[in-house]
């Protein structure tokens, strides 16, 4: 896990020292190797560290919290993503994973994105059969805690050396005929989450940085 997180905060990093934002991480010293799939994770991490420097205004606090449960006989990895950020009102919360939704006109013109971040986020728990939970004051900040049923590898397992994360066969998705998407976009963060969302749905995209 800390090679995907640290792979997430050097995205996120130019946008947070720019807005003078403190980022912390809280890993244990040692965490098992577990078995997930390890790009969706990572979009995962992408995609909730995006949205709370987004959200966080200068000289505000960013914390990246994992850590390892065992419940009965399984093991539970868990993230947060806690911020100082503007918060999300109660009666907003239903809507927060719904994909192109604008909760609040006035602050999607302040802060711009796809509007598919949490959408992604969402499906990726669904598909480890996880959960994702949201606390949040506004004003004050929010947290979003997602739990992610998983396998622990050993340390030193047989026939394979040790790895940081073993990847199990990744999602199909259904094909959507010849569709082909040409995406511009010179935001790494942004087209990650837009070309993994778009490909979940079936369709073939071509990537490009420029308009030109």
């Amino acid at each position: 896990m800390p090679p995907l997180c640290n792979f997430a905060l050097d995205l996120i990093k130019h946008e947070a020292d720019t807005k003078y934002i403190q980022v912390e991480t809280q890993f244990p010293a040692h965490i098992s190797d577990v078995k997930l799939d390890e790009q969706r994770i990572q979009q995962l991490l992408i995609n909730l560290l995006s949205n709370a420097v987004k959200f966080t205004p200068e000289g505000g606090r960013v914390k990246l919290g994992v850590s390892l449960h065992r419940r009965k006989s399984k093991h539970v990895l868990r993230i947060a993503v806690k911020d100082t950020g503007i918060g999300i009102a109660a009666k907003h919360m239903g809507q927060l994973f719904e994909p192109f939704i604008q909760i609040d006109s006035a602050l999607n013109r302040k802060y711009s994105g796809t509007g598919l971040g949490l959408t992604l986020v969402k499906r990726i728990v669904e598909l480890h059969g996880g959960t994702v939970d949201v606390s949040s004051q506004v004003g004050k900040g929010s947290c979003f805690t997602v739990n992610l049923p998983c396998t622990v590898v050993p340390s030193f397992p047989p026939a394979q050396p040790p790895s940081t994360c073993l990847t199990p066969n990744p999602i199909q998705a259904k094909p959507v005929g010849a569709f082909l998407i040409l995406l511009a976009d010179d935001k790494e963060a942004s087209s990650i989450t837009l070309t993994s969302y778009l490909r979940a749905k079936g369709y073939a995209i071509r990537l490009v940085t420029s308009a030109q």
